[in-house]
């Protein structure tokens, strides 16, 4: 399982996510480990394979929770900002104490704000977001397009 492992990571890494999708898998039907449900969940997202990854999700649900009892709402925030789901996302992940990423409440309130027409508090958080991690593509290109209408 390790040698599955540090091969889909290595691959998810590199961000060829088709093909660290079944190593991951194999690793995790093995023995469960965080960082391969990390990279394989993340790699089926990024891919767009959403309902998978609810299925996924589900069926190492009882796993997460061991690891920290915050993980599977943090799992679900994430996937309903993969859906565009930015408000009930944001919500989420507001309620999630203390936060894994902070900066994922806030890019989700600010595209939540944003998609409702207030670029000025969008603006705001979108900035606390980037202040958290202010190299993420996303956050950056949010940035951009608010400050475009503004």
């Amino acid at each position: 399982p390790r040698s599955l492992l540090y091969l889909g990571v290595t691959y998810f890494n590199e961000k060829n996510f088709e093909h660290a999708i079944p190593l991951l898998a194999r690793s995790l039907s093995i023995e469960f480990h965080i960082k391969a449900f990390d990279a394989y969940f993340h790699c089926l997202i990024n891919v767009g394979y959403l309902d998978l990854a609810w299925m996924v999700f589900e069926n190492y649900k009882n796993d997460l929770v061991k690891v920290n009892s915050y993980l599977p709402d943090h799992c679900i925030g994430v996937l309903e900002m993969a859906a565009g789901n930015y408000e009930t996302a944001a919500n989420t992940f507001k309620k999630i104490k203390p936060p894994i990423d902070s900066s994922l409440y806030y890019y989700c309130a600010a595209h939540a704000k944003f998609s409702n027409g207030d670029a000025i508090n969008a603006d705001k958080l979108v900035k606390k977001a980037l202040h958290f991690n202010d190299n993420r593509k996303e956050f950056l290109e949010l940035e951009a397009e608010i400050e475009a209408v503004m």
